[in-house]
């Protein structure tokens, strides 16, 4: 079947994340994303072009008093958002653009802005981007359904989607959330809801964690990384980092659900699967053990056994090695000497009074080799969605993982862009990780706990504006992922290795 939306250039952003406090914010880019609107409505103007936004476009869990699923108040916090100072401009740049001729907004739903999809908070959306202006409001184009937005850009199909539901922690049930919009609508009330585990994660455990060590949203990879540093900053956050390990272990009843189709099966009140039911809980006894071995795997040398001791009595053996006149450096494995730190090197740290950045520096080294940020790293979501997404789709476009992705698709001839994010990012680059003294500053910043010490630190903060544009021209259609400049008043260069054509 033939996608009825045709167009000469399509242009991806994914999660912005617009919401929060001011002293919370993800999203700190919002005059220059307005100006790029401004540019992308102002140029080509006898050329058909679109906008996608591709979900998390606002984000209802970062907002005071965000609960799993609200859609009592969704449009109060919806309209918050778009008056905030920080995001007005792109409500305005975005009133702008669909109120131009040829041109069209596209909006598909993420795991943090459910809400949109109920149909009184979708109704005030579609005011607040057309201002009441029917032909505006004729523009724009929702896809909240769970199967993205196909078109045509060219001769070429284009699949844009924002990729929560390959990932296991956070699949939606939109027959669930359907009915949610009509109980609303026949007044017959709301049912609670039960959320999915990346949305009870958010919730339960992570807003508090937000609250005093915000980089939290921002440091890719999110296990080697974060869970560590969060660790070493403050021990006593020790039970909350145990309760994302219980988390994680519902996660594989929520995937059986799902593969049989069941997930809306035996309750109304879910929304993304996971049943209230106490008997369907995970078995979190083996949960200690799983926090362990995740700590295991940074603060001790690789070479070691998944039972090794916990940080505590770690020390107690160093000192006694240490008192039998044993030399700590030999007891790390030959070849991970110095690649990831043993636990005989920290404890050496730690009762020579080296620095604790120092002590965390030298755990967190083998991250030096990380390459979560490769554009041309396959990762979960790419496989997930090129085994789900038809061959025959020239262009799948996900967002959701904030990290840039441009591939070829291994079923087919299409290509796979992931259009990373706007919000900031903090990569742990292995010249940040070479550098005791940088170490330490940045170790400073992640103590001080706001995002303004964190943005004072140059070359911490990456700001990536990443856009997905893909445009036909003389027969062909090209992608490309780009990092907007708007000095420059276009485009900025092309990300390495990331124009793909068809």
């Amino acid at each position: 079947m033939i996608p009825a939306d045709s167009f000469d250039e399509l242009h991806i952003v994914s999660d912005l994340h617009m919401g929060g406090v001011a002293s919370g914010q993800m999203f700190a880019e919002g005059a220059r994303l307005a100006r790029w609107l401004e540019y992308v409505r102002s140029t080509d103007s006898e050329k058909n072009i679109a906008v996608c936004l591709n979900g998390d476009t606002v984000d209802f869990l970062a907002e005071p008093g965000a609960s799993y699923f609200d859609g009592l108040t969704a449009v109060a916090k919806l309209e918050r958002i778009a008056a905030d100072p920080a995001f007005a401009p792109v409500w305005a740049a975005l009133k702008g653009l669909v109120r131009t001729k040829r041109r069209t907004l596209i909006v598909t739903l993420g795991n943090h802005d459910l809400e949109l999809a109920l149909p009184w908070v979708r109704e005030r959306l579609l005011t607040l981007l057309s201002g009441g202006n029917e032909a505006a409001r004729g523009r724009i184009r929702l896809a909240f359904d769970g199967a993205g937005f196909l078109c045509r850009v060219g001769a070429a199909r284009v699949l844009c989607i924002h990729g929560n539901d390959v990932d296991p922690w956070n699949r939606t049930d939109y027959e669930v959330l359907r009915r949610q919009g009509r109980d609303g609508l026949l007044g017959r009330g709301l049912r609670p809801c039960t959320p999915n585990a990346g949305t009870k994660l958010v919730i339960d455990v992570m807003n508090e964690i937000k609250a005093e060590f915000p980089f939290v949203d921002l440091l890719k990879p999110e296990v080697e990384a974060v869970v560590p540093i969060l660790y070493a900053l403050k021990p006593t956050l020790k039970s909350k980092l145990r309760a994302c390990m219980a988390v994680a272990a519902r996660l594989a009843w929520d995937a059986v659900r799902h593969e049989l189709g069941f997930l809306a099966a035996r309750q109304e009140g879910t929304i993304a699967g996971q049943e209230a039911d106490p008997s369907l809980e995970a078995d979190t006894g083996g949960v200690d053990a799983e926090f362990d071995q995740l700590l295991h795997a940074t603060f001790c040398t690789s070479g070691g056994s998944a039972t090794t001791p916990r940080w505590d009595p770690l020390l107690v053996q160093a000192e006694q090695q240490f008192r039998a006149g044993v030399e700590p450096m030999s007891l790390l494995a030959g070849e991970d000497a110095g690649a990831r730190l043993g636990w005989a090197e920290a404890a050496w740290s730690w009762m020579t009074n080296k620095p604790p950045s120092e002590i965390l520096r030298e755990a967190l080294s083998g991250l030096a080799r990380d390459q979560t940020f490769g554009v041309k790293q396959t990762d979960e979501t790419f496989q997930r969605l090129d085994q789900l997404v038809s061959h025959d789709i020239e262009f799948v476009v996900a967002g959701h993982t904030h990290l840039e992705r441009a591939v070829h698709r291994r079923i087919g001839d299409g290509v796979y862009y992931n259009c990373g994010t706007w919000v900031r990012l903090i990569q742990l680059s292995p010249d940040i990780l070479a550098s005791p003294t940088q170490f330490a500053k940045y170790d400073r910043a992640f103590r001080a706990g706001t995002l303004t010490a964190l943005d004072r630190e140059p070359g911490l903060v990456l700001r990536r504006r990443t856009i997905v544009s893909i445009a036909a021209a003389g027969g062909r259609t090209r992608g490309r992922m780009v990092s907007w400049d708007d000095r420059t008043g276009v485009d900025g260069p092309s990300i390495e290795g990331s124009e793909l054509e068809i």
